[in-house]
């Protein structure tokens, strides 16, 4: 079989009436010689010459049309791709078993017609004519859609060396394969013009002629076949055009009608035949032949598809013919746009073949390359917003993501066709051809050989050591994460002073070159090309688009990826408020990333996380590639402070956490108790939740500002007045807790789930997580690069201490200080039998052998919270009084914190973020009741908390030394509590049972006797 390596021409046979037009021009030339040369009457000699001069005639006109041929076998073996060269025997194959008919219907196009059976319901027959080359990896997705609609397929294979006719072969839906033999030359006239035969011999009525990009709307598929069919001969039908761009989901428009595709494109491709229409120069978009009119030629044929001229979009179709039908609910998805490297290799692609085969500029240039690169002689063409709009789902379909991938890859045939020109005719050859004078064609050759060493994908964005950061989020967000990537070394470049502006968008020329007039975004971007990089690192650069318009936020992000390529770029989103331009934006930001080899990253952060210290950390750990913590400026303590800020912003724009939605900076959970009732097992269960979590019991204080068990003195020191100290020594103890969750353990970033970004939608999340997941982590997600996307959940930092001494010198300092800045807090009270409590108290020697006062208040204190005269004289008191007088007054704390924080005057959002759990130490002490508590918290638990659970260790020695010289029985204590509380006044005696009413006996319970 013929691979098309033959170097003779491939050009069809000249028709017969031009033969006859050369040879009749021959002959008078001829006759005119003879009249001057009487003595030439040999009739021979007369023949043979007219042969020659007919030859010689024959090749000056091909070689000033200047046909170009290319041949596989020109291609340098390093770029060609592995399919050229293991074909033809797979092919001899597939022919062998597939064909139930092969004939040669001209020179070099060859007729293959495969086994397949066709069934039409009525005498009407709708036909698929499809010209094609190299399209093997799209070409099933295309084939099955376009079969839903149609009886049968033709196909014109335009010399595909990618194992695209191997394919054909193996298709149902095929009904004859046009195969083009010998050198390929660009001859789309003639090439329609066979396929029209093609599909009549096949017995086609109705004719649709899409190419391989292009799709019918999925709303439309089922029922379109018997539309078709309604068609009377010579009647065409019209569905608008859809031009989508960078995914399938967003389609590019006009800025004044998004109904109307950027193109304003308003070609037909359904018709049905009169059997007497054919293709000729009429049809061709050029309408010179001096200037090639085949490159370029109308699908459907004009005498039968008149022009529609302007209109204004589907909502308002053209005046149309009888004629032609008009399909409003229906569209044609064009897809060419999802990947732009495709668009430029093909526009360049078009260009250069302009120049190899003799062809004026402007006729390969076409409206689309205008609008999409510039023209070097319309400027004013060249300047072209970017608007977008989704596209309907209903048009796509399940396919999206299907779609996405398939189109999304580069062609890589145009790429060496491109390479192999330059090498055949020289750079010079391609002077002042807009689209090929923006591609580095060096970089292309070195990125084509390393793809097919390595069976990669082509990508041809080389990546530097630079990265920018786009922040495009209309909300109160965009300081915190401008602080934050200061911290990240990253340079800032604001654009978020701009007027309601816009940028005109061109692809080749530099942003700050076409925006001029625009003076602040001139100095941004000039800053942003001559920043300073920081030495041994990555240089980063941060930019903005917060508070600008639409346009210009898209045009920033096309300038990115297709001026700054050679830069490794992060997108950060968050939420913002719902509008269609913001929705569009997203869509194109993440569709940047998702195409293959994209140079951008797309990190699509929930607005509630900017209050988080956990996700802020996560996000400048993912923005910075890697971590500096020795940057100066950089710190955890500086981040905890930075998601701290961000609800004190918040909150002076009168807005709760409620309202916002933030999540909190991190979780506190602190205790109030009396001490020798679990304080100590409750903080080592906490220890093994799977949260990241620092869990202490008696935290020291720095330079012994308090005691080494985190007691401070407090009998005698007010609260009012010590205040400032102990808030300057406490508030950093906590921060640098949560701080040294990372430092004590690894806590890596938990992956949820890896989706496909098409379907994604941060509404869904309750199928990509449980409740129960939703609780204990924050999710982010992120477009990896490629077409998938990766669902993060950052978990929560929790401080955990179950200090007793919190309801002494901590609660207030504490509870003034985070509620007000952002954090959830937790406060565990844990009570237990009260003649267990004293009597635990008592053995250990408190106010006998021991200075209780150190970290226990009793009711004479000067901070108490109880108002009972008969036990608020220490002097007057035996040490087991004295006791008694300390969990009363505790019990009143408990109270007191409990009522004044939930009520607070002017802080109306503390409610959102304080919760109490009340518990009994009797309780805690069961494995049933720890591992339930553990759930209240939100906390995750592990083996090792089942394992915990329930064993209880007591930090002092069963041979503990008693004070008083005796032991004291469970018995006794009850007995010496009794006898003291009848001595007290009625008053004090009802107010004494009220206090210790929770402190009752637990039945069923082992005290320790």
């Amino acid at each position: 079989m013929t691979r098309g390596i033959v170097r003779h021409d491939s050009r069809p046979s000249m028709s017969f009436q031009h033969r006859k037009k050369h040879l009749l021009r021959l002959v008078r030339l001829a006759r005119r010689w003879q009249l001057h040369h009487p003595s030439f009457s040999n009739f021979a000699a007369f023949a043979a010459f007219l042969v020659v001069l007919f030859v010689l005639l024959l090749a000056y006109k091909r070689a000033n049309r200047t046909q170009f041929t290319l041949s596989p076998a020109s291609i340098p073996a390093t770029l060609r791709l592995p399919e050229n060269e293991v074909l033809s025997s797979q092919l001899e194959h597939a022919l062998a078993a597939k064909l139930c008919g092969r004939r040669l219907i001209s020179t070099h196009v060859e007729e293959l017609r495969p086994c397949n059976k066709f069934v039409s319901e009525s005498a009407a027959k709708v036909v698929g004519l499809v010209e094609l080359r190299n399209v093997r990896v799209v070409l099933s997705s295309f084939l099955s859609s376009l079969s839903k609609f149609t009886h049968s397929i033709v196909v014109l294979d335009d010399h595909s060396t990618d194992g695209t006719r191997l394919q054909l072969l193996q298709s149902p839906h095929i009904e004859l394969i046009l195969n083009r033999t010998g050198p390929w030359q660009r001859d789309e006239l003639t090439d329609r013009q066979l396929l029209l035969e093609a599909g009549r011999r096949v017995g086609g009525t109705h004719f649709v002629l899409l190419d391989y990009d292009e799709f019918l709307s999925h709303n439309c598929l089922p029922w379109m076949r018997g539309e078709i069919i309604k068609l009377k001969p010579g009647q065409s039908m019209f569905i608008p055009w859809v031009e989508a761009w960078r995914s399938p989901l967003v389609q590019r428009v006009l800025k004044h009608d998004r109904q109307m595709n950027f193109l304003t494109r308003r070609q037909m491709i359904i018709f049905a035949d009169n059997r007497s229409v054919s293709y000729t120069e009429e049809n061709a978009l050029a309408r010179k032949l001096s200037d090639n009119a085949t490159l370029h030629v109308l699908r459907c044929p004009r005498a039968i598809c008149p022009s529609l001229g302007r209109y204004n979009g589907a909502a308002d179709p053209p005046h149309l013919p009888e004629s032609v039908k008009f399909m409003p609910e229906c569209r044609i998805l064009e897809l060419r746009f999802l990947d732009i490297n495709n668009v430029l290799l093909k526009s360049a692609w078009y260009e250069a073949l302009g120049r190899v085969v003799g062809a004026k500029d402007g006729v390969t240039s076409g409206k689309m390359m205008s609008r999409m690169f510039g023209t070097p002689d319309n400027s004013a063409e060249s300047e072209q917003d970017v608007y977008l709009a989704p596209i309907d789902a209903k048009w796509l379909g399940s396919d999206g993501g299907k779609i996405s991938s398939i189109y999304q890859s580069i062609e890589t045939w145009r790429a060496s066709e491109l390479l192999q020109w330059i090498e055949s005719y020289g750079a010079g050859h391609f002077k002042n051809l807009t689209v090929m004078n923006s591609i580095h064609f060096g970089e292309l050759r070195g990125a084509m050989r390393r793809a097919l060493v390595d069976g990669s994908r082509l990508r041809f964005l080389p990546k530097k050591k630079t990265g920018i950061v786009v922040f495009a989020a209309e909300n109160p967000s965009f300081p915190a994460l401008s602080r934050l990537l200061l911290f990240a070394n990253f340079t800032l470049l604001d654009m978020s002073s701009l007027k309601d502006q816009m940028i005109n968008y061109k692809t080749k020329t530099s942003v700050c070159e076409k925006a001029q007039q625009y003076e602040e975004l001139k100095v941004a971007l000039n800053k942003l090309f001559h920043s300073r990089p920081y030495t041994g690192h990555y240089r980063r650069i941060f930019v903005t688009t917060s508070n600008i318009p639409h346009v210009l936020q898209s045009a920033l992000l096309e300038y990115i990826s297709q001026e700054l390529s050679d830069m490794h770029c992060v997108v950060a989103f968050a939420d913002w408020v719902p509008n269609q331009d913001n929705t569009e934006l997203y869509s194109l930001a993440r569709d940047y990333a998702n195409h293959p080899g994209s140079h951008l990253r797309v990190v699509d952060i929930p607005l509630q996380a900017f209050g988080s210290y956990a996700a802020l950390r996560w996000l400048w750990k993912r923005l910075s590639d890697q971590l500096n913590t020795s940057a100066s400026l950089f710190t955890e303590e500086r981040l905890i402070k930075m998601a701290e800020n961000n609800h004190v912003e918040f909150a002076a724009t009168g807005l709760s956490p409620g309202n916002t939605g933030l999540l909190p900076v991190a979780r506190l959970i602190f205790s109030l108790n009396v001490g020798r009732s679990g304080s100590r097992y409750l903080a080592d269960v906490l220890k093994t939740a799977a949260n990241p979590i620092w869990s202490v019991h008696e935290p020291s204080c720095p330079h012994k500002a308090c005691s080494g068990g985190g007691a401070m003195r407090m009998q005698d020191n007010r609260l009012d007045r010590s205040y400032t100290q102990r808030e300057a020594i406490k508030i950093p103890m906590v921060m640098a807790g949560i701080a040294s969750v990372y430092n004590i353990t690894s806590f890596p970033d938990s992956t949820l789930r890896t989706v496909d970004c098409s379907v994604f939608n941060r509404k869904r999340w309750g199928e990509f997580a449980s409740a129960t997941d939703l609780e204990h982590f924050r999710p982010i997600f992120e477009v990896d690069g490629q077409r998938s996307c990766v669902v993060h959940v950052v978990k929560d930092v929790v401080y955990a201490e179950t200090n007793p001494n919190f309801k002494s010198w901590i609660y207030d300092v504490v509870l003034d200080h985070f509620l007000s800045t952002g954090y959830q807090t937790t406060i565990v009270v844990v009570r237990k039998y009260i003649a267990a409590v004293l009597r635990s108290l008592y053995l250990t020697g408190y106010f006998s052998s021991r200075d209780g006062y150190n970290w226990m208040e009793t009711a004479a204190s000067v901070n108490s919270k109880l108002s009972m005269r008969e036990i608020q004289d220490d002097d007057r008191l035996q040490s087991f009084e004295k006791l008694v007088s300390y969990v009363a007054n505790s019990e009143a704390v408990f109270r007191y914190v409990k009522s004044t924080y939930t009520n607070k005057p002017g802080v109306s959002h503390v409610k959102q973020r304080l919760s109490f759990i009340d518990i009994k130490a009797e309780e805690l002490y069961s494995p049933e009741g720890t591992m339930s508590l553990v759930e209240q918290l939100d906390l995750k638990s592990t083996s090792n908390t089942s394992n915990l659970a329930g064993v209880v260790s007591d930090k002092y020695s069963e041979n503990i030394r008693v004070a008083s010289g005796q032991k004291l029985s469970l018995d006794e204590c009850e007995q010496l509590l009794k006898t003291f509380t009848e001595r007290l006044s009625p008053s004090s005696k009802a107010k004494l049972a009220d206090l210790f009413r929770d402190w009752d006996k637990t039945e069923g319970y082992r005290y320790r006797e």
